[in-house]
């Protein structure tokens, strides 16, 4: 198999960050990483935040149904046992999703501290 060479990216590098930290902290990998694969560099005091809680059941449609309303997505709640979701949240959303019970465990990576510890590493090496 054959492929180019590129340069890593702010973005690569923040992944590698994240993961890193999960790492250390002795987090299973092979669970954490799906959720920080999609990650997005952040200016803001943004967190992502991998967490284990209660999903709601939607009631299956058909394709070309119209789109539920409000009160079709209030589907019971359940815990799916080993299954993590993921969210990115802003500082003062963070606190309301948990404060509402949006996760029974919740693992939060500050995405803006991560990112200006990679800025300061590529500025360094003058990237």
């Amino acid at each position: 198999m054959s492929g180019r060479v590129r340069q890593w990216t702010e973005r690569d590098a923040i992944k590698l960050a994240a993961l890193k930290d999960m790492a250390e902290a002795n987090l299973p990998l092979e669970q954490v990483a799906p959720h920080i694969h999609s990650l997005t560099c952040r200016n803001q005091d943004a967190y992502l935040v991998i967490y284990y809680g209660p999903h709601r059941l939607i009631p299956s449609s058909r394709r070309g149904d119209p789109a539920p309303n409000e009160s079709e997505l209030n589907g019971p709640e359940i815990t799916v046992p080993g299954h993590l979701a993921s969210d990115i949240f802003l500082g003062a959303d963070l606190l309301n999703f948990l404060s509402k019970g949006g996760a029974r465990v919740a693992i939060a990576l500050p995405l803006h501290l991560i990112a200006e510890r990679v800025e300061r590493i590529f500025v360094e090496a003058q990237f």
